[in-house]
């Protein structure tokens, strides 16, 4: 239940940018991002530690969580390197 309504509030603050936003803004999102995503992190350490890694990838769902957490750091690896403004053909 926990792990639903975190999904829904990162969707939702993911649909807060909008073009020629202040800076400040744009920082508090990306704040916002960050939390979630350290919440992504240990929620999935803490499954992987009481299934062990095989009882854990055994689960679509938990795949699919795994996925959510290396897409989240992924994107703030982006953030960190300053790629994300580049556009891909």
């Amino acid at each position: 239940m926990v792990n639903n309504s975190n999904n829904i509030l990162n969707y939702q603050f993911k649909a807060c940018y909008y073009e020629g936003s202040p800076r400040s803004y744009d920082l508090l999102l990306e704040y916002i991002n960050i939390g979630f995503a350290v919440v992504f992190l240990i929620e999935a350490i803490f499954k992987i530690i009481a299934l062990t890694p095989k009882g854990y990838f055994i689960d679509p769902w938990n795949k699919l969580d795994f996925f959510v957490v290396l897409t989240a750091f992924f994107d703030l690896f982006l953030l960190i390197v300053q790629i994300d403004n580049i556009l891909i053909y």
